[in-house]
């Protein structure tokens, strides 16, 4: 795999290593992820919620008017954790 690459998995869970993924964002191998589906769902890995080249959603197969008003609306989940409005 080239360094920088940008992955997207909207896929399973399993399908991706956190930690493995957590040390290629820190060595410049992937540059950026997109996640809707987390290894240990419902937890995040901490670094991830950390890292501001990666994008944590909600799973997109869940996405209903309900599970919006369940979980506050937000699109986010880093902005849910920071509760702050620049979602």
């Amino acid at each position: 795999m080239k360094d920088g690459v940008v992955i997207v998995n909207t896929a399973r869970g399993a399908v991706m290593d956190e930690a493995a993924l957590v040390e290629a964002l820190g060595n410049g191998k992937v540059a950026s992820v997109g996640l809707d589906v987390y290894e240990d769902e419902p937890e995040i890995h901490p670094a991830l919620m950390e890292n501001e080249n990666v994008l944590l959603l909600p799973h997109m197969g869940t996405f209903t008017h309900e599970v919006s008003e369940a979980d506050g609306g937000f699109l986010n989940y880093r902005g849910a954790d920071e509760k702050t409005d620049e979602i």
